[in-house]
């Protein structure tokens, strides 16, 4: 019997199915691993935002925290302190004085040192 072509058929169609059952084990298992690996990493940028969340939540609920937003937007202040409220100065634009030497030097580089090495002035 095991030596019969019939058998020796059966047993290669056999090990073909075996083996291709296998790879699509292989390749199954490589994309859950994928996608394990793929879910960890969305997990621990997770943890790092909800870190940083915490850590925002502790701060503001900070009593310095507190103080400092009452003070901005409900215009608070401690016992004893004086609020002083500053005029705003407005500061005159200052003049571009005509000057013939400030003329020379808004002309353009090369006109410099043309008039440097060629003019009679």
């Amino acid at each position: 019997m095991f030596k019969s072509k019939f058998f020796l058929f059966l047993l290669v169609v056999g090990l073909f199915g075996a083996g291709v059952s296998i790879a699509r084990e292989l390749r199954s298992s490589y994309e859950v691993s994928m996608q394990i690996r793929q879910l960890q990493s969305q997990i621990q940028e997770l943890e790092n935002h909800n870190t940083e969340l915490a850590g925002l939540l502790t701060y503001l609920e900070s009593p310095e925290y507190q103080e400092q937003e009452a003070r901005q937007k409900l215009n608070l202040q401690k016992p004893g302190e004086h609020v002083v409220i500053l005029p705003e100065v407005e500061v005159p634009a200052k003049k571009i004085p005509t000057n013939p030497t400030l003329e020379v030097e808004l002309k353009s580089n090369w006109k410099n040192w043309w008039n440097y090495f060629f003019s009679n002035s």
